[in-house]
Order: structure tokens, then sequence, then C-alpha cells
């Protein structure tokens, strides 16, 4: 263990070699791994991860520590892996497993002008593509647990993993997503890019007065696709659609290895999104968040939206 300790160490030394907080970030890191690691919470290739240069495989990794890192911070007892490739984390609370699966999308299709913003420069939001990697993020673990036939792979669901008794989160974490935590967050609609990737809310819009050109009303706009470069169309109305319904909720981040030094229960990074349709819900209120979103129903077709405090608030 030593041993590999301490290899990791150098490469995260290379790592953060420009940064000015580089000991901190270091052992921050290598703490998180290494208690996961004893408690054999961690998969095989982990270790490696943390080890390579490749941008989408220590992120990713990285991000599987930093959500470990705010259930034990919260007080979860995180359960060893009970198979290689299942499910990153599970935690058991009043007689429920609750399954967490990480995900932190790649920026592919993100301007890198906007990914490397210079102070000062002046800059347009990706908001579109932006959405595009989180709805994909959701399909890429909604697969995981479902399968796809069409591409041979078998879900946990189909494997017994998961069975429909259990409770499903998909933490997603955007923060590659822009130059800042707050844009790789925060959408279009001023609410977090989870809502909008399962909500079909699309910007604000108001209606004016033709008369004085007052403000009457302002409500955002309905939403129920985004339009792909290649013409193609992604729905974002997954958590109104039956077919999802064995997804609990999104536990959306924008978190990385900054919190070392800086801290984040005063900044808008984590927020939890609950499936209206799921087949077992999370209760609110649980998972670590400032802010939960949920849709009351108002008409046998209507849902209202609606934003709570969460218990990071």
């Amino acid at each position: 263990m030593a041993g590999e300790a301490d290899s990791i160490r150098d490469a995260l030394h290379i790592r953060y070699a420009g940064s000015t907080q580089r000991e901190s970030i270091v052992e921050f890191v290598l703490s998180i791994y290494l208690r996961l690691s004893e408690d054999r919470l961690l998969g095989r290739e982990c270790a490696g991860r943390l080890r390579s240069r490749d941008d989408d495989s220590y992120y990713q990794t990285l991000s599987e520590l930093l959500i470990a890192n705010e259930l034990l911070t919260a007080g979860f007892a995180l359960r060893r892996r009970e198979q290689e490739g299942g499910p990153d984390f599970l935690i058991e609370h009043e007689n429920e497993r609750i399954f967490i699966e990480v995900i932190c999308p790649s920026p592919t299709g993100i301007p890198r002008e906007f990914l490397n913003l210079q102070k000062g420069t002046a800059y347009t939001v990706p908001h579109e593509q932006i959405l595009l990697r989180w709805t994909a993020a959701l399909k890429e673990k909604y697969e995981k647990l479902v399968g796809n036939n069409e591409r041979g792979l078998t879900g946990y669901l189909d494997r017994g993993w998961v069975t429909d008794r259990d409770i499903y989160v998909i933490a997603i974490n955007g923060r590659r997503l822009a130059y800042h935590r707050d844009l790789s967050f925060t959408g279009i609609t001023q609410r977090p890019y989870a809502v909008e990737a399962v909500f079909p809310v699309g910007p604000l819009q108001v209606t004016l007065d033709t008369t004085t050109a007052e403000i009457r009303h302002t409500e955002h706009q309905y939403r129920p696709v985004i339009a792909k470069p290649n013409g193609g169309r992604v729905p974002t109305s997954a958590f109104l659609n039956e077919e999802f319904a064995a997804i609990s909720a999104i536990w959306a981040a924008a978190i990385d290895e900054t919190i070392a030094v800086q801290g984040h229960r005063n900044d808008k990074l984590l927020s939890v999104v609950h499936n209206p349709l799921a087949t077992r819900g999370v209760r609110q209120k649980l998972l670590p968040s400032q802010s939960e979103f949920f849709v009351q129903p108002i008409s046998e077709d209507t849902y209202k939206l609606r934003e709570i405090d969460g218990t990071l608030y």
C-alpha cells in the first residue's frame, strides 16, 4: 500500500505542478483514496486512473472520490463493493439500499476558448452544448442500470446487482464543462443543468403589454427537446417519462480538488433533483446538497417545479 500511495502522490505532484496549493490538494486527494481503499470501497483500476495523465480517466476517478467524501462527511457508512464493475457506491439507510453511480462528463463539443477563459474576456455561454453533456451522462448511467440490447450491454438490474426495491441515484459532476464552477452547474433557466436535463424547462420569457410595454407575466419556456449539432433531437423530459422510473434522482455537482482549500458549504455546488415517477424515490434532505428540486402535480397533466433548501444551505 505504501509503494502504491507514493506512486500516486508522485503523479499528483506532477499533475498539480503549477498550483500554489499543490501540497494541500495532493494530500487531500490521497487521504480520501487511502481511506476508501483500506475499506475496499474502490475498483481495482482506481489507482491507475489517479496516476493517469488522461484527463477523462483522472477526473472520473477524482469525482468518485469526492462524491464518496461527501457521503462520509455526511455520516453515511459506505458498504464494500459486492462485485467489480457494479455501481460505484452503496449506502444503507433505514433498511433501504441506496446505490450511487458517479459520472464526470468530458467537455466534448464545448468550445476550447470557453473552457480556457482569460480574465476580462467577453464570452458567450454555450448552454445547449453543456446541457447535451448532462443529458448524455444521464443516458450513459441509465443504460448501465437497464442495459442496451443494441449495444449488447447487460444492465445492473438484469445482473441482479440492483433490484427494483433499491434506490438508484446518478451523481453527475459537471465541473469539467466550464472554466468556472457556477457556469458548469447553472443553466440558462437559472436552475441547475440537472433540472433542465430531466424536465422540459427552457429559458425565461416575458409577456409585454402592447400599449404600455410593461411586463405582464414572466415564465419559463416549454422546451421538450434540445437540438444536437448533427440535427438530432434529445428529449429533456426523462423524469416525466415512466421509462426512466428506475432512476430515483440526479445528484448534481460541480466540485473539484479545490474544495481541499476553499470549501463549498456556501456555494451552489450540490443539488438533488427528484424523479416524481421513480419506482423507489430517495427522501428529501437525505443526500448532502444546497438545494433540492421536485415537482408537484397541479392537474392531470400539469406539474409545478419547486425548490427547497438542502442540508448544506
